[in-house]
Order: structure tokens, then sequence, then C-alpha cells
């Protein structure tokens, strides 16, 4: 499938159903593309969140139940360019899910599912573009099941507030960050501590009351500034952007900014920030 322009609106009502879905490649380069889903999973499942596995259900699962998704690929899906919105809100429903590599050179992509926002069974990587995911249900903002690398662009992960999702969430591999903006909020891990880091981050927690912003500062520029999309207590934090280096920063949390523009939350070119309170954080 390849998508180079025009204006798509997609929505489906049924339970399982897709916004876009292929058993081959999936290639956009270009074009608006909005995606709504609605329904819930069709079937049943006996390891369904929250009652399966570590969260204390039947570890076992079901072969005859259907989730649907924004964007579905049975191999790689490539976003290269365009504008992508996906929102599922039904039970299960995941924003953007590649079978094989889930891959970002360009464009600006939104999703906000019920489940994961984005999922890949191999990879995803970001090397250009802005990537805005979030799971207002329960499930991680973004979710690779192999490595994640990002190497460019913006990459941005809210994760549920059920359980231990996370806002990025990777197996046992490596999340490459370099020459890019990464925001992960959420999880038990703070943003998959567990797995390998390659690459400059700060890793913290944040308070802070929705809607107030949340910055990174070498002590006088703004590096970094997200306004919260809900109240954190304690929540985990994971922030990288270009101009980190190992050393010390100052988070300041319910502060006001100025200047710039939004994108999905992360305030660009925000030329001061004021009020809040303080953190001394180290870069690794």
């Amino acid at each position: 499938l390849l998508i180079t322009g025009g204006e798509l609106r997609l929505k489906n009502t049924g339970q399982g159903g897709k916004g876009i879905s292929c058993d081959q490649n999936i290639q956009i380069e270009g074009g608006d593309i909005y995606i709504i889903t609605t329904g819930a999973m069709y079937g049943t499942s006996t390891n369904n969140r929250p009652g399966g596995g570590m969260w204390g259900g039947n570890n076992s699962s079901s072969s005859n139940s259907v989730s649907p998704k924004g964007i579905k690929g049975d191999q790689n899906v490539t976003i290269s360019g365009g504008n992508i919105y996906v929102r599922t809100s039904g039970t299960n429903a995941e924003g953007i899910e590649s079978k094989t590599t889930l891959s970002f050179t360009g464009g600006n992509t939104a999703v906000s599912a019920y489940d994961d926002g984005l999922n890949a069974n191999k990879a995803i990587n970001v090397s250009g573009g802005r990537v805005f995911s979030a799971s207002n249900g329960a499930g991680d903002g973004i979710d690779s099941n192999g490595s994640i690398s990002v190497t460019g662009g913006v990459m941005i992960g809210i994760a549920s507030t059920i359980g231990s999702e996370e806002g990025i969430d990777l197996e046992n591999s490596t999340f490459t960050i370099s020459n890019a903006t990464v925001i992960s909020i959420g999880g038990g891990m703070r943003g998959g501590m567990g797995s390998r880091y390659n690459g400059h981050y700060v890793s913290t927690s944040v308070n802070g009351e929705a809607g107030s912003c949340v910055a990174l500062t070498d002590g006088q520029t703004p590096l970094l500034v997200f306004r919260l999309p809900r109240t954190c207590n304690g929540t985990n934090l994971l922030m990288s952007t270009p101009s980190l280096s190992t050393g010390s920063y100052q988070l300041i949390s319910n502060a006001t900014a100025k200047g710039g523009t939004y994108w999905m939350n992360l305030l660009e070119g925000a030329t001061s920030v004021s009020g809040g309170s303080s953190l001394t954080v180290q870069a690794n």
C-alpha cells in the first residue's frame, strides 16, 4: 500500500475493525490521514488486559480474538511524510502496528489508543519527523518487541495510568538515542530502565498539574519543554534532546513557559521558563 498525497478520513465502528490493513508493506509518503476506530475486541481472550499474566489473570490466550487497530501492516510500515492522526477507543484497540519494523523518517504522526499506541514485533526506528503516541486505556505509549532507535526527529510516548505500562517500552534489546528529542512518561521502570541504553538521557520522576509545563534547562536556557497532558504524582519521566550531554541539569515542574509554538504538547522554540519548583538532575 502506497499513499503519496490527498486526504483520507476513515472510521470503523465494528468489533476488531481496522482503519487501514495490509498484508504486505505500507508506505505513507504524504497526504492527510484521519483514522478513528470505536469498536472493541472481537471474540474472547483469556489473557485480556488487565486480567492476564502479571496482572493476575490466566496466562493462556485465545486464538479466536481480533483487536481493533488504526493501521495494521503484516510487514514493514514506513511513514516518511504527511500528517497522520489515529484515535482508537474500544477495549484492546491499538494505534499503529507492524508485524515486522515500524519506521518514521518524516511527517507528523499523532496517536491516541486504548491499548498500545505504536507496536512492532522487531523494531521501531525514528530518524526524522515527529511522533506522538499515548495510551489512554491499558497499554504502552510505544512498544517494541525488539529494539528502538531514535536518531533524529521527535518521539514522545505517554503510558496508560493502569498497571506498570511504559511510555516507551522495549524488550531486552537496545534503545539508541542520538540527535533526537525523546520523552517517555509513565511506567514502573522509568521508560524501560531494565533495557540497555545507548545515548544521553535524563531519567527521574515528576510531579505536576495537568496543563502545566515540565522543562529541562541548563540553568539558563530551556532545552526541552513539555506540557503535561495529565496530572503526574511521582510519575517516571525520561527526556533527551540533541544538546544533552553528561552532567547536571535543572528540571522545573509546574513551570510557565514563554515563546515557541506547540505541537502535541511539545513546546518548540521556548525562550524562557519561570515559576514552579526546580530539581537538579544528572544526565547519563
